[in-house]
Protein backbone atom coordinates (compact mmCIF):
# COMPACT_ATOMS: atom_id res chain seq x y z
CA UNK A 1 0.00 0.00 0.00
CA UNK A 2 2.51 2.23 1.04
CA UNK A 3 4.49 1.62 -2.20
CA UNK A 4 1.74 2.06 -4.16
CA UNK A 5 0.99 5.34 -2.76
CA UNK A 6 5.02 6.48 -3.55
CA UNK A 7 4.59 5.68 -7.26
CA UNK A 8 1.47 7.67 -7.07
CA UNK A 9 3.11 10.55 -5.90
CA UNK A 10 5.62 10.26 -8.16
CA UNK A 11 2.90 10.39 -11.21
CA UNK A 12 1.51 13.67 -9.82
CA UNK A 13 3.96 15.39 -8.33
CA UNK A 14 1.66 18.51 -8.01
CA UNK A 15 -1.33 16.57 -6.02
CA UNK A 16 1.95 15.26 -3.60
CA UNK A 17 2.55 18.94 -2.80
CA UNK A 18 -0.84 19.45 -1.80
CA UNK A 19 -1.45 16.51 0.23
CA UNK A 20 1.99 14.94 1.53
CA UNK A 21 0.50 13.79 4.54
CA UNK A 22 -0.34 10.23 4.39
CA UNK A 23 3.36 9.00 2.49
CA UNK A 24 5.53 11.34 4.83
CA UNK A 25 4.40 9.32 7.84
CA UNK A 26 5.89 6.37 6.48
CA UNK A 27 8.51 7.55 4.75
CA UNK A 28 12.76 6.75 5.77
CA UNK A 29 13.65 10.23 4.62
CA UNK A 30 10.52 11.90 5.20
CA UNK A 31 12.49 15.13 5.98
CA UNK A 32 14.13 15.08 2.28
CA UNK A 33 10.83 14.89 1.04
CA UNK A 34 8.62 17.29 3.16
CA UNK A 35 11.65 20.38 2.42
CA UNK A 36 11.50 19.61 -1.13
CA UNK A 37 7.18 19.58 -1.28
CA UNK A 38 7.47 22.93 0.80
CA UNK A 39 10.12 24.79 -1.16
CA UNK A 40 7.99 23.71 -4.15
CA UNK A 41 4.68 25.11 -2.71
CA UNK A 42 6.17 28.39 -1.87
CA UNK A 43 8.72 29.00 -5.25
CA UNK A 44 7.09 31.32 -7.69
CA UNK A 45 10.02 30.82 -9.95
CA UNK A 46 8.52 28.31 -12.87
CA UNK A 47 12.27 26.96 -13.71
CA UNK A 48 13.23 26.34 -9.98
CA UNK A 49 10.09 24.56 -9.22
CA UNK A 50 10.33 22.36 -12.76
CA UNK A 51 13.53 21.53 -11.14
CA UNK A 52 13.02 20.71 -7.40
CA UNK A 53 9.76 19.02 -8.96
CA UNK A 54 11.85 16.79 -11.10
CA UNK A 55 14.40 16.13 -7.89
CA UNK A 56 10.77 15.35 -5.84
CA UNK A 57 9.93 12.59 -8.54
CA UNK A 58 13.36 10.78 -8.32
CA UNK A 59 13.37 10.94 -4.23
CA UNK A 60 9.94 9.44 -4.29
CA UNK A 61 10.37 6.63 -6.52
CA UNK A 62 13.94 5.87 -4.49
CA UNK A 63 11.37 5.82 -1.39
CA UNK A 64 9.44 3.18 -3.92
CA UNK A 65 12.40 1.52 -4.31
CA UNK A 66 13.41 1.01 -0.94
CA UNK A 67 10.22 -0.31 -0.16
CA UNK A 68 9.94 -2.50 -3.04
CA UNK A 69 13.04 -4.05 -2.36
CA UNK A 70 14.19 -3.64 1.41
CA UNK A 71 10.47 -3.73 3.40
CA UNK A 72 7.78 -5.39 1.65
CA UNK A 73 7.73 -7.28 -0.87
CA UNK A 74 9.84 -10.76 -1.66
CA UNK A 75 10.72 -10.94 -5.32
CA UNK A 76 10.27 -13.51 -7.51
CA UNK A 77 11.02 -13.63 -10.92
CA UNK A 78 7.71 -15.07 -12.93
CA UNK A 79 9.48 -14.46 -16.36
CA UNK A 80 12.79 -16.75 -17.76
CA UNK A 81 14.49 -15.25 -20.60
CA UNK A 82 13.81 -18.11 -23.51
CA UNK A 83 15.12 -18.23 -27.35
CA UNK A 84 12.05 -18.65 -29.88
CA UNK A 85 14.14 -19.04 -32.63
CA UNK A 86 14.65 -22.29 -34.94
CA UNK A 87 17.53 -22.81 -36.63
CA UNK A 88 18.61 -25.87 -38.71
CA UNK A 89 21.52 -27.86 -37.68
CA UNK A 90 23.20 -26.66 -41.43
CA UNK A 91 23.17 -23.55 -39.84
CA UNK A 92 26.60 -22.76 -37.81
CA UNK A 93 27.10 -19.51 -35.88
CA UNK A 94 24.12 -19.00 -33.92
CA UNK A 95 25.06 -20.26 -30.07
CA UNK A 96 22.58 -19.94 -26.87
CA UNK A 97 25.45 -20.23 -25.07
CA UNK A 98 28.36 -17.88 -25.20
CA UNK A 99 32.31 -18.95 -23.94
CA UNK A 100 34.31 -16.25 -22.21
CA UNK A 101 37.71 -15.78 -23.01
CA UNK A 102 38.67 -17.26 -18.91
CA UNK A 103 36.73 -20.86 -21.00
CA UNK A 104 33.47 -20.03 -18.53
CA UNK A 105 30.47 -20.45 -20.83
CA UNK A 106 27.40 -18.35 -20.25
CA UNK A 107 23.96 -17.87 -21.60
CA UNK A 108 23.44 -15.59 -24.45
CA UNK A 109 20.80 -14.04 -22.91
CA UNK A 110 20.77 -10.80 -25.14
CA UNK A 111 20.31 -13.14 -27.94
CA UNK A 112 23.04 -11.55 -30.12
CA UNK A 113 23.99 -12.97 -33.30
CA UNK A 114 26.23 -10.79 -35.94
CA UNK A 115 25.47 -11.98 -39.17
CA UNK A 116 28.91 -11.93 -39.82
CA UNK A 117 29.36 -14.70 -37.90
CA UNK A 118 26.50 -16.98 -39.06
CA UNK A 119 27.47 -19.28 -42.13
CA UNK A 120 25.62 -22.56 -43.75
CA UNK A 121 27.54 -25.26 -43.68
CA UNK A 122 26.95 -27.30 -47.26
CA UNK A 123 29.84 -29.71 -46.08
CA UNK A 124 26.61 -31.88 -45.20
CA UNK A 125 29.06 -32.31 -41.55
CA UNK A 126 26.04 -30.57 -39.99
CA UNK A 127 23.12 -33.45 -40.63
Amino acid sequence: MVYDRLLDAAADVERFVAAPDFVLQHARHASDLKALAESIRTDTNAASRLKNMAALRMKLLSEAESVLVRDDFPIIPVYYYTISGLVKPKVKGFYNELVGSDGTKRTNTRDIHPLRDIWIDESGAGK
